[in-house]
Parts: C-alpha cells; structure tokens; sequence
C-alpha cells in the first residue's frame, strides 16, 4: 500500500466516526502528465453520496499552506484535501479559503449541500515509533547500501569482496546483509 492510499483510508476511517459513509470509487489515477486526483471518493450522510477529488498531502503547515491551496483548487468545487493532521488555525485558513479537507485525526470542513461538516481542534493519534532499523542504515552501513545501489550485482558477490568495495569491515556486511534481507531489500 502506498502512502497516499494508506493516508486517504486512515482518513476516510475518522470520516466514518464522524456517522459519514465514505469509499473510494477510484485510486491513483494518474495516467498522463495532466493534473489528475490522487484518489476520488464518495462521502454521505444517508442522502446520495457526494463525489469528491482527493487531493492527499502528508503534510500542511504554515509555510505550504499557499501552495497547497492553490494545488486543491484546480479541481474546483469536487476538490478535497486530506492530511495527516491539519491545526485548528490552519483549519479556519481552509474554511476562509472555502477548501473542503479531511484528516486522520478526524477535523473537517466540508460544504457541499446537502452534506455540512466542521470539525476542528482533534488531536491526532500519538505518532508510532518506527522499528528499529538495525546497522544497514548505520554510518559503515550505509557504505555497504553506496557499494551496493553503485554495483548492484555484487549482492551475489562474496562479503569479503563488498567490504573491500565499500571500505568497511568484513563483519559489517553480514549483519547489513541480514537487515536488508530482514526488511525485504534483499
């Protein structure tokens, strides 16, 4: 799942807390170097749904605020932002701005009659702690990953011969070896 699509779901999930029906009618739907929505949905609330451009963005504050609003708006009135977690000030900008959003936390400004939602001031989720992402992306281990995307082919090489390649020690390359196979790289 890419982190568009998971975005859009984990917003879509707070959007149904909310007593709204919500489902994606089209993914990713880029197919030429023309504007297109990163997702298009339907939102209701028992009358017929409301379609709606999606328009996903990780991240909204401050300082991308005006690009990201003159982004939403080429889709006009169908367009709809959604974000991880958009502030209450950065919430009334929307609104002002008369940009539909959706995020995770569950905030909302939609104005499309017959549907009406504002919603501000939730707090999102307590951020999860990666994993622990072992030596491959240590200092020696990341001399091993340089060696590596510079020489692809020699992954199938003796580890001897990759720490002579990357300038590291011989032990370092087995245990970046078995983090990228442990994470799925190799």
């Amino acid at each position: 799942m890419n982190p568009e699509t998971d975005l859009i779901e984990r917003a879509l999930a707070a959007a149904r807390n909310h007593g709204l029906t919500a489902r994606v009618t089209a993914c990713d739907t880029r197919q030429n170097a023309e504007p297109q929505p990163d997702a298009v949905i339907e939102l209701g609330h028992g009358a017929k749904p409301t379609r709606f451009l999606v328009e996903a963005k990780r991240t909204v504050t401050p300082a991308t605020i005006g690009p990201i609003t003159h982004h939403v708006a080429r889709f006009g009135k169908e367009a709809l932002l959604i974000a991880h977690h958009v502030t209450p000030p950065l919430a009334e900008h929307l609104r002002r701005e008369g940009i539909a959003f959706l995020d995770t936390a569950g905030n909302a400004f939609i104005d499309r009659p017959p549907l009406f939602v504002w919603v501000k001031g939730q707090k999102p989720q307590a951020a999860q702690v990666p994993s622990a992402t072992g030596r491959a992306f240590q200092p020696t281990g990341l001399q091993v990953l340089f060696a590596l995307l510079c020489n692809p082919l020699a992954v199938n090489r003796p580890y001897r011969e990759i720490a002579r390649m990357a300038g590291t020690a011989h032990g370092t390359v087995g245990w970046v070896m078995a983090d990228l196979q442990q994470m799925g790289f190799v």
